[in-house]
């Protein structure tokens, strides 16, 4: 059964399974395809990885082909989201890049009083001490949960 409007993040867990594929060799529920080519050229990997929540997707890792840049990463993060997200805050770190999304479809599905159905993305590059905009490796993707958090 298809849900409109919650492509990756905020998905039932039935929904994900539908449309994507197990990363063969992983933890099941865990890890999925498709197999891209690692940002340090050394062999592929998953481009789904640490996919959590039981009933309905709360966070995971994304992982990008060598050679993308924060722009494109941005986009292609950007088709995670619910088609009405919104960009609400950037943070420029050290260590990466914070983006947080805010959408109503978010916020009827998951709103309360303590999240209001946020979602924060944190960009990464191959240094943890400094982040490169040429060279973005993978996105965390996850509910906003308050200040304090970064990378």
């Amino acid at each position: 059964m298809a849900e409109p409007g919650l492509p990756g993040i905020g998905a039932t867990r039935a929904h994900w399974e539908s449309t994507h594929r197990r990363a063969p060799g992983f933890a099941p529920g865990v890890v999925f395809g498709p197999m891209i080519e690692g940002a340090d050229g050394e062999g592929f990997g998953p481009k789904y990885a640490g996919v959590m929540g039981d009933e309905r997707i709360y966070t995971y890792a994304l992982n990008l082909p060598r050679g993308t840049s924060f722009e494109v990463a941005r986009m292609l993060v950007r088709g995670e989201l619910p088609s009405d997200a919104r960009e609400v805050r950037t943070r420029r770190l050290r260590a990466c890049r914070m983006i947080r999304y805010r959408s109503a479809t978010m916020r009827r599905q998951f709103g309360s009083e303590e999240h209001r159905g946020d979602v924060e993305i944190a960009f990464f590059s191959p240094s943890d001490e400094v982040f490169n905009p040429r060279r973005v490796t993978f996105a965390t993707v996850g509910f906003y949960l308050g200040e304090g958090i970064d990378c």
